[in-house]
């Protein structure tokens, strides 16, 4: 089609359903119905007012007696018309087609009437072709819009000839039946573009319609996702605040008993300690020769207060690391990982690094503790939340400081990894208090289904701080 031509609006609408279709026919229906009420009062109303007017316009009574017979009839048969269109469920059912034949039959009439007055040739016959604009009016389709124009048209000129052989033989006859044509398929132009107006107004508002519905819906839909997630919220809330009054709890607990552990266990010990070390000065000043026992005891007192300290000091240690060392450390938690179906792999730079003295030329002390706890927490998050079934573990020390790499090929971190969960924020702050820095993030980005999880912990050696934290 032409761009010029081509007008949006006039368009079909796209996608209509038949439930679309069957509502337009409804709605055109009732739409006739409106029509044709206001129409015929209208008409009416009109042709009473216009009645005292024939007596100016044609004063002949020959003409006068017609005319008034004319707008009987019209009257006749438009009050037959809103009674039935009002009365009859039937007529209301078949608007349609009873508008189509209320118009033919009347537009019949006023052929007939005019008809007596004379031939074609005379000009209230070529008034009434205004008569056939309004069909463009009615909601029909194209087929149905010709089909309903050639029934008027016809009841017009056969209203007007048939009666009147005579009016035939009038030289105008040719073309005013032309001009009856030519109103014709101007009407049936302007009709259907109306029709297809009104067709596309009607669907696109069922379309909005159906879009408020579906809205509405999803609106409701969300609301209750919300209410569902803030109940959620609240709950988790409630459990995290419980967890830290917990924790708060076990914190003072754990204080109150190495408190407790440190003055009955050291404080007893270094007061007695403290009091012997006083009455052997004091017998050494009496008696040189007899403070052996004294020492003796002072001895067995010194060698329980290092067992208590070290008592203590492994309760706040990890029991694998003070007793395997970092090396085993490392190697039982790899185990535990390879325990669960999840291959596990530990690279040195150097090889040795694990392995006395080299251990102690290139971990600072205390950062043993610090690697073990993040690979401990790393691979516990790997067994409870990656799905992963590998784990690459690569631990660098150099002059430059330490690296700590650890790669897995599972599910990776949440589309909402910026909320850090608590395992990964613990590893933070540890390092951080290390002096280090962690980095985390996929270790296969190419892989959107499962880019695995690199954590990167790094110890610049200036920075390196010994903690036992």
């Amino acid at each position: 089609m032409h761009p010029l031509l081509r007008i949006e609006h006039l368009e079909p609408w796209p996608d209509v359903t038949p439930e679309d279709e069957t509502a337009f026919t409804h709605y055109a229906r009732e739409l006739t119905v409106g029509y044709a009420l206001r129409a015929t009062l209208v008409l009416v109303v009109c042709v009473l007012l216009w009645w005292p007017i024939d007596l100016l316009v044609a004063p002949d009574s020959r003409y006068s007696h017609v005319f008034s017979g004319l707008r009987v009839g019209f009257l006749s048969i438009q009050a037959a018309a809103f009674v039935a269109f009002v009365a009859s469920a039937t007529v209301r059912t078949h608007a349609l087609v009873a508008a189509v034949f209320t118009y033919g039959l009347t537009m019949g009439f006023l052929g007939y009437a005019l008809g007596h007055l004379g031939g074609p040739e005379l000009p209230w016959f070529a008034d009434t072709f205004i008569g056939l604009l309004p069909i463009a009016l009615i909601p029909l389709s194209l087929r149905a819009r010709v089909t309903a124009l050639i029934v008027v048209s016809s009841s017009l000129l056969a209203g007007h000839f048939l009666p009147f052989p005579d009016h035939f033989e009038s030289a105008y006859a040719g073309g005013q039946a032309s001009f009856v044509v030519f109103t014709a398929v101007v009407s049936v132009v302007v009709g259907e573009l109306i029709h297809r107006t009104v067709r596309r107004s009607f669907f696109q508002g069922r379309s909005v319609a159906r879009a408020r519905e579906a809205l509405a819906k999803a609106n409701d839909a969300l609301t209750g996702v919300n209410q569902d997630l803030a109940r959620r919220v609240s709950e988790r809330t409630d459990e995290l605040r419980r967890l830290a009054s917990h924790l708060d709890d076990a914190l003072e607990q754990e204080r109150a008993r190495t408190s407790r552990e440190l003055h009955d266990e050291l404080g007893q010990e270094v007061t007695a300690l403290r009091y012997s070390l006083d009455l052997a000065m004091t017998r050494y000043d009496d008696a040189p020769d007899g403070i052996a026992p004294l020492l003796a005891r002072l001895d067995k007192q010194v060698e329980r207060t290092a067992a208590a300290t070290r008592g203590l000091v492994t309760a706040l240690r990890p029991q694998l690391l003070e007793t395997l060392g970092l090396a085993g450390a490392i190697a039982a938690v790899l185990t535990r990982v390879e325990g669960a179906g999840i291959a596990a792999t530990l690279a040195l730079t150097p090889a040795d690094l694990l392995r006395e003295p080299r251990s102690t030329e290139l971990l600072p002390p205390g950062l043993d503790h610090v690697l073990f706890r993040v690979i401990q927490e790393a691979c516990t998050n790997v067994l409870r939340h990656s799905a992963a079934s590998r784990v690459e573990l690569q631990l660098r020390a150099d002059s430059t400081g330490v690296e700590l790499i650890m790669d897995d090929d599972g599910v990776g971190l949440p589309a909402e990894h910026n909320r850090v969960g608590f395992g990964l924020l613990g590893m933070r702050e540890r390092v951080q208090a290390a002096g280090g820095e962690l980095t985390f993030g996929a270790s296969r980005p190419a892989n959107p289904e499962r880019p695995g999880l690199r954590l990167v912990a790094t110890f610049p050696a200036p920075n390196v701080v010994p903690t036992l934290a």
